[in-house]
């Protein structure tokens, strides 16, 4: 096989880099065991002799879709790639992940075709006895075990999908979607517990998946437990928003336990980790009680419901049509929320209505801050309280209360003062307090969803509550109004109904369904990409519970990872360079940081990958899926489920009033999925854009234009706050106290009935009353603060662009691998402050233990002044518990491995796993 790499295409800027990616894969460069059972290569699909380019879009990442790539191949080889200057968001630019395509496609550890075990035994380092089989017979038995299941009990059925599918074709349907049309409670992301950063935008400004800074106008940012610019592994929009910001004057200011990059060009506030909400409360203690002016008080009184009167319940005092009523200090008297005749509304006092005493939600929200003062919080944070003083100071000020700036004509408020956070702090035990009480303190501040503010990343509109004119809390916040008893979803939705991803509880009730109250016993596993064992902590908790179901199907299959070890059955796809497909994408984590004005309307669409044919004798995602629900004889429930949701983009999130919509819609009612007719994934796409943009718009026009804005956004328009001038914002919880009073007393049912919940769940149902409050509270049951005292440091980890995930085969390929151990002295590595070092002897790349109550790993010592000197930190997603692609990647460091999944270590809401832990450190 030649690999010439001169005269290549303009994009190339090759070097040989792209050949010696291929060539170090053939040439089993990653040692791994062999598996007589791969099919044999069939043959490039890509002409031998030809070069040319292949393009698309890569979605290795959360961020899904949101940059495009050009590919170049010669010989029939992909020798290069780099971003799409084409397109807006990336401009050119591509991470990591995205160069790493080339290794998606040439790994050697990828699996070729179909495969069926023939060993019962399974086992980390037990061969499977895999037999390669047709695809006839795969999809027959796949299609077998899934009917079976519907035809008996079709709880017995768990999904599972992680962000591999967000990469591979089956996105649309296979991100639980298909699972929840066939009808099983269980269908798990075994994603989202180490990432729970969902909740709070969900339910204060109606916001998925996140919410980030508006980094056109911001110039003040306090930055908690995350990263923006080069940090967060962005290849375009958020890093040069924040190169730019800086150079026009911007102020960041990251408070935590480590620099992170952006710390280092703006200012670092060490502060000790888990922290964050005692810095939170004071601030806004300060904002309401030290500082004149502290807070945006129009905006406080007429957006959100902080004048709502609250009775001694702690419930709205309601009016006519049950609205909330609202004292006028103009007519000294109650009137409902949207009364015209309005005039001032109170905020403070205490009044009488229909004979009920009752008081401004804002008077109780103030008092609850009372003594959260910044002298209580240094002593928590070790956060000099004038520091406290001065950033809660510094955000009033560059909060320009009353300011004003144009946009096409048009006058909006301009807030340039913003506290953003991320999994750092969702992901601990109060994390769902902090999540929302940093928004609540952006409603202090008037910025939310206006220009210098904080916004929706899909600039989506806000849900509104009719009769209460607040926003309405949606998907994983939603108001709870239903419980089961013996429980229905396996994950503990009944328990825990604003969970995020619970699949490390759903892992342990798998293993014992009777012990935690299930009246039944899943039976097959299928899992669309996903890898519960590696993704989280407890692997060995997940290996049990795979190896406890009679039948697990790894669908939309890559590689032979853990996950392959324990299934029966092996359904491989295509690489992400060999699809084609497409998506919408909708925005991302650094869509509103993007300072180009024309993002939200020209960059916001659908996006194609039109990529090489494939090498082996894999299949498309979708294809399979299709192929499964036409061989159950379930066809039109698979057409069905498309034409009522959607099919390119995240269908599994409409339902929820997501507006702008989250996947592409079947907009013409002539033009839709027919019943009785099976399609190919592509005759699906090319149906569902040609009824959304016009008969003459089909994926062929989507290959030669690449991109079709779908939706977007412009002007003014931009801003939800600025569309939406009505609604008020959630100061005061009370959704959440309603989810309390109708959730708690359920559970108090079951735990008088005998069943023992507060063992199984290993929480204090009263703990949990506490939760769902409508004002802020200190927690005190953290398990943080109390472990044993031999773990005298904290461990937390932290994002690099490297190994953000282990998409892509990130953690295998050789040449990442060397290259980090060559150029990045914390790979595979244990940052560590040089005076804690020195206590515990150790020395520069000395290899280290790190223990913690529930594990330990190893890695090299790197000294550092960047963490703090009572805390450790460990970068990425990396370790293996398989040898089949590495014993090398047995040996990474893995902060997973210190982590519990166990229940009694998630916040209690959305539970999301604690990803911050006591540890003690030694020489290895």
């Amino acid at each position: 096989m030649s690999f010439n790499t001169t005269k290549v295409s303009r994009r190339a800027f090759v070097k040989g880099a792209g050949a010696v990616a291929a060539a170090a894969a053939f040439s089993g460069s990653l040692a791994c065991k062999p598996v007589e059972a791969f099919a044999e290569t069939v043959g490039n699909a890509a002409d031998a002799g030809t070069q040319g380019e292949v393009y698309g879009h890569c979605r290795m990442c959360m961020l899904c879709g949101s940059c495009s790539f050009v590919a170049t191949m010669k010989d029939g080889v992909v020798v290069n790639i780099e971003g799409d200057p084409d397109r807006a968001n990336n401009a050119g630019t591509l991470c990591p992940r995205g160069k790493s395509a080339i290794m998606n496609v040439y790994n050697p550890n990828r699996i070729k075709a179909p495969m069926k075990r023939t060993n019962p035994e399974k086992g980390m380092e037990i061969d499977p006895g895999w037999v390669e089989i047709s695809w006839d017979e795969a999809l027959d038995i796949a299609a077998e075990k899934i009917r079976e299941c519907y035809d008996t009990d079709i709880r017995k059925l768990v999904q599972m999908y992680s962000f591999a599918p967000y990469e591979s074709g089956h996105a649309t349907l296979g991100i639980g979607l298909w699972a929840h049309a066939l009808g099983t409670p269980n269908s798990s992301s075994t994603k989202g517990q180490m990432c729970a950063i969902h909740y709070g935008g969900c339910y204060t400004l109606s916001a998925f998946p996140t919410v980030n800074y508006d980094g056109k106008y911001n110039d003040y940012l306090v930055i908690l437990g995350k990263s923006v610019g080069y940090d967060s592994g962005l290849a375009g929009g958020d890093a040069r928003t924040f190169v730019e910001n800086l150079r026009r004057g911007a102020k960041y200011i990251t408070v935590g336990p480590r620099a992170s990059m952006e710390a280092t060009r703006g200012e670092w506030v060490s502060a000790r980790l888990g922290s964050d909400l005692s810095l939170v409360y004071a601030w806004m203690h300060c904002m309401l009680y030290e500082i004149e002016n502290g807070f945006d008080e129009l905006f406080v009184k007429n957006r959100t419901n902080s004048p709502y009167l609250i009775d001694a319940n702690g419930d709205y005092v309601r009016g006519e049509g049950g609205k909330p009523m609202i004292w006028d200090a103009t007519s000294n008297s109650a009137k409902t929320w949207d009364d015209a005749t309005l005039g001032d509304p109170a905020l403070f006092g205490n009044y009488e209505v229909s004979g009920e005493a009752c008081q401004p939600a804002f008077q109780a929200f103030k008092e609850s801050l009372k003594n959260f003062t910044p002298e209580w919080a240094e002593a928590y944070s070790t956060v000099p309280a004038a520091k406290i003083r001065e950033i809660a100071n510094g955000l009033v000020e560059h909060a320009q209360f009353g300011a004003t700036v144009e946009i096409d004509g048009q006058t909006l408020p301009l807030r340039p003062a913003a506290v953003i956070i991320g999994r750092g702090v969702t992901n601990q035990e109060d994390g769902t307090l902090c999540d929302i009480y940093s928004r609540v303190l952006n409603m202090l501040l008037g910025n939310i969803g206006y220009p210098g503010g904080i916004i929706s990343n899909m600039y989506c509109n806000y849900l509104v509550n009719d009769v209460d004119g607040t926003t309405e809390p949606y998907f994983e916040a939603k108001t709870c109004t239903s419980f089961n008893w013996p429980p229905q979803g396996l994950d503990y939705a009944d328990v825990f109904p604003h969970r995020h991803s619970t699949n490390t509880l759903m892992m342990r009730t798998m293993c014992d369904p009777e012990y935690y109250g299930f009246d039944y016993k899943p039976s097959v596993v299928v899992s669309c990409g996903s890898n519960p064992i590696t993704v989280t902590a407890d692997p060995e908790v997940a290996e049990q519970a795979m190896k406890s179901v009679d039948y697990v199907i790894y669908q939309g299959c890559y590689h032979m990872d853990e996950m392959a070890m324990l299934s029966d059955l092996l359904l491989p796809e295509h690489a992400s360079l060999e699809t084609h497909t497409c998506h919408l994408f909708p925005g991302n984590e650094g869509s509103a940081t993007n300072s180009d004005p024309n993002f939200p309307a020209s960059n916001r669409g659908v996006v194609v990958r039109k990529g090489m044919k494939p090498l082996y004798n894999t299949m498309d995602g979708n294809d399979q899926l299709i192929e499964i629900f036409d061989r159950m004889g379930l066809i039109d429930l698979w057409n069905t489920t498309a034409n009522e949701n959607g099919c390119i983009g995240y269908a599994a999130l409409t339902g929820f009033g997501q507006v702008p919509p989250a996947a592409v819609q079947f907009e013409n009612p002539d033009i839709k999925l027919e019943m009785g007719r099976k399609y190919t994934a592509e005759e699906m796409f090319d149906t569902c854009l040609k009824s959304a943009f016009g008969e003459d718009k089909g994926l062929d026009h989507l290959d030669e234009v690449k991109m079709m804005p779908y939706h977007g956004f412009y002007g003014a328009d931009v801003y939800p706050s600025y569309r939406n001038q009505d609604v008020r914002f959630t100061v005061y919880l009370e959704a959440q106290k309603r989810s309390g009073d109708f959730l708690i007393p359920k559970m108090q049912e079951v735990q008088d009935s005998g069943f023992d919940l507060e063992e199984r769940i290993k929480y204090p149902i009263a703990e949990l009353r506490r939760r769902y409050t409508p004002l802020p509270y200190w927690p005190e049951h953290r398990q943080i603060d109390n472990q044993p005292e031999e773990f005298d440091l904290f461990a937390c980890n932290y994002r690099t662009p490297f190994y953000m995930f282990r998409l892509a085969n990130m953690d295998q390929d050789p040449i990442r691998r060397d290259y980090s151990e060559r150029y990045q002295p914390d790979s595979n590595a244990v940052l560590i402050n040089a005076a804690t070092a020195a206590e515990k002897g150790l020395k520069e790349g000395d290899q280290m233990l790190v223990e913690s109550p529930f594990g330990s790993t190893k890695g090299k010592a790197h000294l550092t002044e960047t963490i703090r000197p009572d805390t450790v930190a460990i970068c990425g997603a990396r370790g293996r518990k398989t040898s089949w692609m590495g014993k090398e990647l047995l040996e990474d460091t893995n902060m997973n491995d210190l982590m519990s999944g166990d229940f009694g270590y998630i916040d209690p809401i959305h539970g999301g796993v604690i990803d911050t832990v006591r540890v003690k450190v030694s020489r290895a």
